[in-house]
């Protein structure tokens, strides 16, 4: 019997996508590193390791692909990539405030589209 995880939809998606994409432009980051250090700075409380090699003393930890993530772990990692993006004074929308302002979200990403 397979066990058949639950996919992503496509508003999670979406709302990800921005939520990354407006925490690059606060951190200054491009949405790859940004992409990363969610991951890193969650490792500890989520199972995001893909799997860990050490190479001459060093830990090299490769993380899962977001595209891999399931609807459960996609919530989970929205829901770190906000608490995380809190804590260091960065605001990012609720997925109602998205909904209703997406079009000025979508407007700002564009703007900033070149350093992501």
């Amino acid at each position: 019997i397979l066990d058949k995880k639950k996919s992503k939809t496509i508003n999670q998606n979406a709302y990800l996508h921005t939520i990354l994409s407006l925490a690059a432009i606060h951190f200054a980051l491009t949405l790859e590193e940004v992409k990363q250090l969610m991951k890193q700075s969650g490792a500890a409380h989520f199972d995001w390791i893909s799997y860990e090699r050490e190479y001459d003393g060093v830990s090299i930890y490769v993380y899962k692909s977001i595209a891999t993530f399931n609807s459960t772990e996609i919530n989970l990692f929205i829901e770190h990539v906000r608490n995380f993006a809190q804590t260091h004074d960065c605001y990012l929308p609720t997925p109602m405030e998205y909904k209703q302002e997406q079009i000025g979200y979508d407007n700002e990403i564009e703007k900033q589209k070149q350093y992501l």
